[in-house]
């Protein structure tokens, strides 16, 4: 059944109208309620009370009901809708049923006609002795809920925006107009006064007031003048407007080109600059032009009227008598018996269609066809008149709002016109669903399309229009994609950030205030995509709201499932939304046998969906969420971030209303657990702010020690891929606690054991995040109480365990000081390969190795541990896990570079994106990655290399914290590159960073910072500060560096010439690189080895010792050390008397240190081939 909205007496479904009082029926799609923007206008008639009081009642009925005559004239003439008269006050709203793009205009325009009509009532009244009437006028824009159809005793629209509107007309004097901002700003071309906030009743917050004024002269500036752009991605069009100008000036015919575009995707700036690039000609086109009206009575000729008054002068303040004079006059000027037969009749068919009646011609009797003929006939001459001494160009525009009439007049011109005349009209692509055979397809005709720019072009205007310093890269970008390409939308969105005190002025520049990301629709772009939207029909509207629940992106079935449509009508429905340009089919699909679709504009999308009352949302985002469900089935991660997304705008809709309080709970525990769920999965895909915004929504909604322990786990793993170790530690330990501490809940066993595996793997594999280690006491517990957690079956969580045990010892620093724990270590290595192995799984596999790894390398065994690291290199085609992946090419290229294989190390891929200023680094997978790719690259002497991946993690990295764990040896070789260079201070630069930063870490992770920064003092010969930094290295506890320390100490003792501690590191060194499978280390054992032998009168063996160094370090590709070697050795050459051999060593020296930035060695060699010859 359906309810009378006249007589509310029930009718039949089917009905058109009620079989009881014979009103209309409104369908469901009609009277259904939605959100809008729009601009409401209360008029009050001033002193009603005291003309009740003095005159008779019926007097008083007869003012009130010509007051209310001409309101409703006028409003409804601009297309607003008078929802009730109330005593002596008119209420109308403008956006309701159908929005418009200017409704806030049409709202103003129509209270100035109000009060201008009003004056010509109150003439009138006076000479009948009635007293005169004012009115004080209230405007103002905002939400509100409407129905379009209501029923009897109900309300159009509701909302504050409506008490605001009645509230701003109570502080309006007699004839007073009061506007609210949100109309002021939607409407900038009138002229307004400032009032300021003023307080109103009701309202907690005064209320921004201005008195409207009137119209403007020309145009008004919002947020700036200084919002210019050249026109952008256009150059196509513009050569091709100017090509048919040519051609028409050329072959003296008319053309008529429609310029097709949406709203605000540039018709009128196009046109502009066309018509700038010919007034720059040395003989420029007549260029006349007029716009058809979207509202009033008697437009029908409006834009040729336009044209015509201006030629002939008329103003629409004179007289009829001085009108026809001036139309007459022109007559004498332009229209000559040539080119009609009788000048003064088709002047008076002209004056006829535009509302100036000539004396003499009565038209109102002819035949209507005859007639019509007679009018297109007065056009065709006017216009050709017009260009009679050259081009002519008519622009006509916005010709979608044409009606039937005037079509057939253009038609007719743009095919007919004698002369050079260029008819430009632009139109909306919908003028074709009013006139399908538009153009028909004649050679006079011509259609250009404008589509949205190009993401680089919007990019470009973005930038043009103003270039603001420090906008952020996100919101720049999110600009580019919302707009979706329209010129229109990127000016407003940037003028309202201007308006709001977002962007401000800096100088001469722009500046964004600090965490600006949002990109809020400002209200002239809703507006614009609203009337798009009530164009539609009610099933296609609907159609594009279900579409709007699903996202950006969607499939049909949901919204079918919405609309209780079949297949076949949704797909009707989708066709027609894609051919109004809203939406695109897509080529692909991400929904197995589900055609993908997707908002053209995400406005588009945006606007849609806050039209939807909010108490629907919620059960709307529900049915959409299990139609995802469904579909995805096992494969559920892949569609987390939609569940998640669904889950919580549904618990966020529930408390509106439609969904029962234990309903509520179910859904918000729901959204809870999604969104834990795919905040873990964004970090692991790195997509790290995402992470950080759902896991922050789903603390806020979470309850109880249970689902804030589970939120703490997922920070914990987020704060492990953002190397901040302390934050991580502290969040595993806080979900342990929580869940230990649990009296209301079970324990979860595997719960505890997964989160003590997480917790220790912080410190076992990942210390370099860490810049205080937990000590092997605080950490003993936590082992002891996951092992006790764990059954006896394989599990994910026991290998957890087992890897953190495997790794215990490379962890907290117990290298061979044990060797039955060694050989523990080793066990549960080898058990958590095993199990991972029957698990199945490519990542744990790669994690299990990676420990095993640990449980040699702690020993310093890096030959030994790099097989197990090789292993891992053939697991990567079988991961997707982006970190695991990075973990795999860092933790190799650490292995190569200690190993001496520089070559393998840098050409392992790298990748490019290392983080940007401000976002942090990225996860230490990949940090290990980069850092030792540019290790290799300083072995290699490939420094502009080094120098480039530097660059990029400098620039990367906060620099008012600790640098991080795996970025310090590679700050130590800047330091030591930057003396090498002739560079002392910023040398030291680096130094004091490294300080500050060792200062704040302790011993992690410094090792290798260290040893470069005594390698640097040995070179300014500040022997023994650099011997004590040396000593501050601890041999157990950073064994892994064990090899660096011994090049250290190699250079220190040749440079000191402490030749009788030569043995002793020789032989330490040649004993560990066999030990570990070392091929470097022994190249500087022979060079230091050969250096005392020279020193102690050995020459031959010394110049043996030398040249295997150098052979060694050239197999390496070790081009700074071979280098080096060569200079030491050229040196005993020449002391040995062997002048050619020293001029070849010192010759292929020069040949690497000259491509190379170290001025000192250079020299050297220079002084060294000089002694040879």
């Amino acid at each position: 059944m359906v309810a009378c909205p006249s007589c509310s007496r029930d009718a039949a479904e089917g009905f058109a109208f009620c079989p009881h009082c014979g009103a209309a029926l409104a369908s469901e799609s009609a009277s259904r309620e939605e959100r809008k923007l729009v601009t409401l206008l209360f008029a009050d008639v001033s002193g009603s009370t005291r003309l009740a009081e003095e005159l008779d009642a019926e007097v008083v009925r007869d003012l009130m009901a010509a007051y209310f005559a001409l309101a409703r004239e006028e409003i409804e003439a601009r297309g607003g809708t008078v929802e009730k008269f109330i005593g002596d006050a008119v209420m109308a709203v403008f956006g309701v049923p159908v929005a418009h793009e200017d409704d806030p205009a049409r709202a103003l325009r129509a209270a100035l006609a109000i009060r201008k009509r009003l004056v010509d009532l109150n003439r009138r009244l006076q000479s009948e002795g009635s007293p005169e009437l004012e009115v004080r006028i209230g405007i103002n824009s905002g939400d509100v809920v409407s129905t379009a159809a209501p029923r009897a005793g109900e309300v159009m629209v509701t909302g504050d925006a409506v008490n605001v509107a009645a509230r701003v007309q109570q502080l309006a004097e007699p004839g007073q107009i009061l506007v609210g901002q949100r109309t002021v700003s939607a409407a900038p071309s009138f002229r307004y006064r400032r009032l300021g906030a003023r307080g109103v009743r009701g309202k907690a917050t005064d209320v921004e007031v201005s008195e409207l004024v009137g119209e403007a002269i020309g145009s008004a500036e919002r947020g700036t003048a200084l919002l210019r752009a050249p026109l952008v991605g256009r150059e196509g069009e513009l050569a091709l407007m100017a090509s048919i100008f040519e051609r028409v000036a050329a072959d003296g015919r008319p053309h008529l080109v429609t310029l097709y575009g949406q709203p605000g995707v540039g018709k009128s700036r196009l046109t502009a600059e066309f018509l700038a690039a010919l007034e720059g000609q040395e003989s420029p086109p007549r260029v006349v032009r007029g716009r058809c009206l979207s509202y009033g009575s008697g437009v029908t000729f409006w834009p040729l009227a336009e044209i015509l008054k201006s030629e002939a002068q008329i103003l629409d303040s004179d007289p009829p008598e001085q009108a026809v004079r001036k139309l007459e006059a022109m007559r004498d000027r332009l229209i000559s018996t040539k080119l009609a037969a009788d000048p003064s009749r088709t002047t008076a068919l002209l004056g006829f269609t535009v509302g100036i009646a000539v004396p003499g011609h009565d038209f109102g009797r002819m035949d209507p066809e005859q007639l019509r003929i007679g009018v297109v006939e007065a056009w065709r001459t006017f216009f050709s008149a017009l260009a009679a001494d050259g081009p002519l160009i008519a622009v006509v525009e916005d010709i979608h709002w044409a009606d039937t009439a005037l079509l057939d007049v253009l038609d007719d011109l743009g095919a007919r016109v004698q002369g050079s005349v260029l008819f430009l009209c632009p139109a909306r692509p919908d003028l074709t669903d009013r006139r399908p055979s538009w153009g028909g397809g004649r050679r006079s005709f011509s259609a250009i399309f404008l589509d949205p720019l190009e993401p680089e072009d919007t990019a470009r205007l973005v930038g043009l229009l103003l270039a603001v310093a420090d906008l952020p890269p996100d919101l720049h970008a999110r600009i580019v994609d919302r707009t979706g390409g329209n010129p229109f939308f990127v000016e407003e969105i940037l003028r309202h950030l201007i308006d709001g005190g977002r962007i401000t002025r800096a100088g001469d520049g722009w500046r964004a205030e600090p965490g600006l990301t949002a990109v809020e629709i400002p209200d002239t772009v809703q507006a614009v995509l609203a009337a798009r939207i009530d164009l539609l029909g009610a099933d296609e509207k609907r159609a594009l709201q279900a579409a709007a629940v699903v996202g950006r992106v969607f499939w049909p079935e949901p919204v079918g499932r919405s609309l209780d449509a079949t297949p076949p009508r949704v797909d009707e429905l989708l066709r027609g939304l894609e051919s109004r340009d809203l939406v695109l089919a897509r080529l692909g699909s991400s929904m197995a046998g589900q055609p993908e679709f997707i908002f053209k504009h995400a406005l588009v999308r945006d606007v849609a969906y806050e039209s939807i009352p909010k108490r629907d949302r919620a059960i709307a985002h529900l049915e959409v969420a299990h139609w995802i469900e469904e579909t995805a089935g096992e494969r559920r991660l892949e569609v987390v971030e939609l569940l998640a997304h669904h889950y919580t705008a549904a618990q966020r809709a529930a408390a509106w209303g439609r969904v029962e309080p234990d309903r509520r709970e179910e859904i918000r525990s729901r959204a809870v657990e999604l969104l834990f769920d795919a905040a873990e999965e964004a970090a692991r895909l790195l997509a790290v702010d995402r992470a950080r915004e759902r896991l922050d929504t789903g603390l806020e909604l979470s309850r109880g020690p249970i689902e804030r322990a589970r939120g703490m786990e997922v920070n914990a793993r987020l704060m492990l891929w953002q190397a901040d170790g302390d934050a991580a530690w502290k969040s595993a330990r806080e979900a342990i606690d929580l869940r230990v501490a649990s009296a209301d809940h079970p324990v979860d066993r595997r719960a505890i054991a997964r989160l003590c595996g997480l917790l220790l793997s912080m410190p076992t594999r990942w210390p370099g995040m860490m810049p205080l280690l937990p000590t092997r006491d605080e950490a003993q517990p936590y082992l002891d109480l996951g092992f006790s957690m764990l059954d006896g079956g394989d599990s994910e969580e026991r290998l957890g365990m087992l890897m953190v045990l495997a790794a215990w010892g490379w962890g907290f620093g117990e290298s061979d000081t044990d060797p039955a724990r060694s050989a523990g270590y080793a066990a549960a290595a080898r058990e958590a390969i095993e199990l991972a192995r029957r698990m199945g799984r490519p990542d744990l596999i790669s994690a299990a190795l990676d420990a095993a790894g640990a449980a040699v390398s702690e020993t310093g065994g890096y030959g030994a541990a790099q097989g197990f690291q090789e292993e891992r290199l053939l697991l990567v085609p079988q991961l997707d896990d982006p970190a695991e992946i990075a973990d795999i090419y860092g933790t190799v290229a650490w292995h190569l570079v200690h190993m001496g294989e520089y070559r393998r190390a840098v050409e392992l891929p790298i990748g490019e994106d290392v983080g940007t200023p401000g976002s942090g680094l990225p996860p230490i997978g990949h940090r290990t990655r980069y850092v030792f790719h540019a290790v290799g690259q300083f072995r290699l002497a490939q420094w502009d290399r080094f120098w480039s991946v530097y660059g990029k993690l400098d620039a990367a990295i906060d620099h008012d914290r600790p640098l991080p764990y795996h970025t310090m040896r590679l700050y130590g070789m800047a330091a030591y590159l930057k003396d090498v260079a002739g560079d002392p201070a910023a040398a030291d630069v680096i130094i004091a960073e490294l300080d500050r930063s060792q200062a704040s870490r302790g011993s992690v992770g410094v090792s290798g910072a260290r040893l470069w920064i005594a390698q640097t003092l040995i070179r300014r010969g500040r022997f023994s500060e650099a011997r004590a930094r040396l000593a501050e290295a601890d041999p157990v506890r950073e064994v892994q560096n064990r090899d660096l320390t011994f090049e250290a100490w190699a250079e220190l003792i040749a440079a000191e010439e402490s030749w009788n501690e030569a043995p002793s590191i020789v032989a330490a060194a040649r004993d560990w690189a066999e030990k570990t499978q070392l091929r470097a280390l022994p190249a500087f054992a022979d060079r230091l080895e050969g250096r005392a032998a020279l020193a102690n009168g050995d020459i031959e063996r010394g110049l043996d010792l030398l040249r295997r160094a150098r052979a060694t370090f050239l197999r390496l590709e070790a081009a700074w050390e071979r280098a080096r070697t060569e200079i030491a050795l050229a040196d005993a050459l020449l002391d040995a008397g062997r002048k050619e051999e020293a001029a070849e060593a010192a010759g292929a020296a020069l040949a690497t240190l000259s491509r190379l930035d170290a001025p000192l060695e250079v020299e050297r060699a220079k002084g060294l081939l000089s002694r040879s010859g």
